[in-house]
């Protein structure tokens, strides 16, 4: 007898439960409202940005660093007129390798947009002060290509 009791109680709860359910009012899905919210999935770049770093614009000597291998090479650049020079100078360089671009101290979509268009390529707004720190930099821009650092 309790077990029916037990059953038909817990029948009662998900009737009453589903009734609830059927009774809410959705928003119907329209083009709209996916288009909005797949827009927002397709620019990424808005939650990566700003990016600051304590790292800044300014000369490094070229030196070879043993520690680590990457197996693709890497460029690590600012949103400042010294690195806009240097991208202007070696992003053909930099495609032909097939290096990932990384900007430091970057504020607004529209700058990395510019910086992409120079460097004719993607490139990811990101803070490098575990990287630089790694490979013992504290200025950018610069490249690591097999264990050589150099700007």
């Amino acid at each position: 007898m309790r077990a029916m009791v037990a059953i038909v109680s817990l029948l009662f709860v998900v009737t009453c439960y589903a009734l609830k359910i059927a009774s809410i009012d959705y928003a119907p899905i329209t083009t709209q409202n996916f288009s909005e919210a797949n827009n927002q999935l397709l620019n990424p770049e808005d939650i990566r940005l700003p990016v600051t770093s304590h790292i800044q614009a300014g000369k490094i000597e070229r030196h070879s660093f043993q520690k680590i291998q990457l197996s693709t090479p890497l460029f690590v650049i600012g949103d400042d007129e010294q690195s806009k020079q240097w991208l202007r100078m070696h992003a053909k360089n930099m495609q032909n390798l097939h290096a990932l671009g990384l900007v430091a101290n970057i504020q607004t979509k529209e700058h990395l947009q510019q910086l992409e268009k120079l460097a004719g390529m993607p490139l990811m707004p990101v803070n490098v002060d575990e990287l630089s720190e790694i490979l013992e930099v504290s200025h950018y821009p610069y490249v690591f290509e097999s264990r050589v650092i150099w700007q």
